[in-house]
């Protein structure tokens, strides 16, 4: 088709010439935008790369900063620490007080007179009538009264004083 002169050439001849540099030239524009779409994603990456390592760079010396403040605090409480505990001494464990307010496990001892078998409804009463507040789970206590040998466990929910 190319061998002969524009001048010879058909209409149908000299339009299929068209389009068919029309489809090389819509071909190599083509080309030309997938070569820039590639290379501005190449770009694209690059950046994102560098963005991403100085980031991460950022990051570690912030982590070490923190780190190190953290550790300064953590060494001043320790002192400070220190200094109280060597000022303030610790009352002896068996002066503390029941913190919720109830009876504990020397008032259920108290109320218990030897020789007498007592459920926990028994004991709540007792603790009422003198004044006290039960503690919330008396049958724990006088159970945990029972494993340390202070009352013995004469059948299931009465005990007795030894």
């Amino acid at each position: 088709m190319h061998d002969q002169s524009l001048d010879t050439m058909t209409a149908d001849e000299l339009y299929e010439l068209a389009r068919a540099r029309e489809q090389e030239q819509a071909q190599a524009s083509l080309q030309a935008i997938r070569n820039e779409r590639a290379s501005t994603k190449k770009a694209h990456r690059a950046e994102m790369r560098d963005i991403k390592k100085r980031h991460r760079r950022e990051l570690r010396d912030l982590e070490r900063s923190h780190a190190s403040d953290l550790e300064s605090i953590e060494k001043r409480l320790s002192d400070l620490e220190a200094v109280l505990s060597a000022r303030a001494p610790k009352a002896p464990r068996s002066h503390r007080k029941n913190r919720s307010g109830s009876a504990g496990s020397a008032e259920i001892l108290g109320v218990m007179a030897a020789g007498r078998d007592y459920s926990a409804a028994d004991i709540e009463t007792l603790l009422k009538e003198q004044g006290m507040e039960p503690p919330p789970q008396t049958s724990a206590v006088v159970s945990y009264l029972s494993s340390r040998g202070k009352v013995e466990r004469v059948r299931r929910g009465v005990y007795r004083l030894i």
